[in-house]
């Protein structure tokens, strides 16, 4: 059992920490075009179509096939409002959210305050969480729903108590999580999991939650999943990538072994720096700090559909200002100890994973299995995506953002050396104060 943090924060420091937050994000959130990025256009078209019609639209146009919760949560907002920066400042609103669900877990599981600030720091400055605050997306509210249900998990076992009413709620929000974002699947199995092997629940009380959730998510997802088949002829369809289904054997043809470990950090000097920022896949620990973020750079300051002259480098669908593009490498070399330090915390998890297993008696390790079983389930569903639509592979961390969450709970609390801990938050920090740096200048 893992017993509260009995050193209390100080509030002058999270007053200047609040309000850094504040000030920093209000300021790239007035400067951020919603219409920025490949995606932000197709997403605004849905939800001004949704507000006019309430329906989706009939054509094949982009997105029209992702879960309908967020667009017609937005398209209430925008009919309220009839401004889309109000939509806009909903994904801000769900990113400080985030952060005090992080902030919850991490002082309560560890006593360590300057890591707890270090990582928290961190991951409010994550540029691909800062992208996420910004934009006129789905995944900030699948983000969301994914948090809320780890945080719900993590302080049902902190409590030793998992009630009826608490295991409705549960999967009440999966299912809102799954009708977000079809990458909140991994939350179903993962559910099961917990209540199979959740260790202050007797053999009756958990057949009764297992029959509960079973219930809940039939009741609500099929009606769903029975229109998504009927109208797509496939749940997982995606309306703007082409099926193309593969095997591993041929999928390894296309992408063979050295593109798994490509270090080549500076990969804005490619040829086709997607290809590296998007499609390599050594990284899940350390391009998941940033995956996306590339793309999301590409806006009407920074980018130019004509042809390339010095100083321009191709993305594949524009052109982008070297100088720019250039600044966030520095952040790929910063993410190589954190990387090294998340790898550390999973082989810890899968060790204690074991030691539950074997012996369910020892509870302080089950939090562990949790946490491994969900990055692993985030794994398996990439790959089950890839396989669908191979000439689309790529780490977009919207599809395993929620697995960083988990790996910043975990890397404020198992390291128990002050000077593995000092180690940590230095290097944390740093990347803090250079991705504050980069976004600072960017917008």
């Amino acid at each position: 059992m893992y017993k509260p943090s009995q050193k209390p924060t100080s509030k002058v420091l999270e007053l200047i920490f609040l309000s850094f937050l504040i000030v920093f994000n209000i300021n790239n959130f007035i400067k951020y075009s919603p219409y920025w990025g490949f995606d932000g256009p197709g997403h605004i078209y849905l939800i001004r179509y949704i507000s006019e019609f309430w329906s989706f639209p009939k054509e094949m146009v982009y997105g029209v096939s992702n879960p309908p919760l967020y667009y017609f949560l937005a398209a209430v907002l925008l009919k309220i409002f009839n401004n889309i920066k109000i939509v806009q400042l909903f994904s801000l609103i769900l990113y400080f959210i985030d952060l005090y669900l992080l902030s919850k877990c991490i002082n309560v599981l560890s006593k360590n305050t300057i890591l707890n600030y270090s990582v928290l720091c961190f991951f409010a400055l994550l540029p691909l969480n800062l992208h996420y605050a910004y934009m006129i997306f789905n995944y900030p509210l699948g983000h969301f729903f994914a948090i809320l249900i780890i945080y719900l998990m993590i302080d049902s076992f902190l409590k030793e108590s998992l009630s009826k009413k608490q295991i409705v709620l549960i999967s009440l929000l999966t299912i809102l999580s799954i009708l977000t974002s079809l990458t909140n699947l991994i939350f179903l199995p993962l559910l099961i999991i917990y209540l199979v092997l959740f260790p202050y629940l007797n053999l009756k009380h958990k057949l009764s939650a297992i029959l509960i959730v079973a219930f809940v998510n039939a009741l609500f997802l099929y009606p769903y999943y029975v229109y998504k088949v009927n109208s797509y002829g496939n749940f997982l369809h995606i309306t703007h990538r082409t099926k193309n289904k593969v095997n591993i054997s041929e999928l390894y043809k296309t992408y063979p072994l050295k593109f798994y470990y490509n270090f080549d950090l500076n990969s804005f000097n490619l040829p086709y720096a997607p290809n590296y920022m998007k499609d390599g896949m050594w990284i899940l620990l350390h391009q998941t700090l940033y995956s996306d973020y590339f793309n999301y750079q590409v806006d009407s300051k920074h980018s130019s559909d004509t042809i390339p002259t010095k100083g321009l480098i191709n993305t594949g669908q524009h052109y982008i200002d070297k100088d720019k593009a250039m600044k966030f490498t520095g952040l790929n070399y910063m993410g190589i100890p954190i990387s090294f330090f998340f790898l550390i915390v999973i082989l810890s998890s899968l060790k204690n994973s074991f030691l539950f297993i074997l012996d369910q008696k020892k509870t302080e390790y089950f939090l562990d299995l949790i946490s491994l079983t969900a990055i692993l389930l985030f794994f398996v569903q990439f790959l089950v995506y890839i396989l669908q639509y191979p000439s689309y592979v790529n780490i977009s961390s919207g599809y395993i953002f929620p697995a960083i969450f988990i790996l910043c709970i975990n890397l404020a609390i198992k390291f128990k050396s002050n000077l593995v801990q000092n180690i940590i938050s230095l290097c944390l920090f740093m990347f803090s104060i250079m991705s504050y740096y980069t976004f600072f200048r960017s917008y």
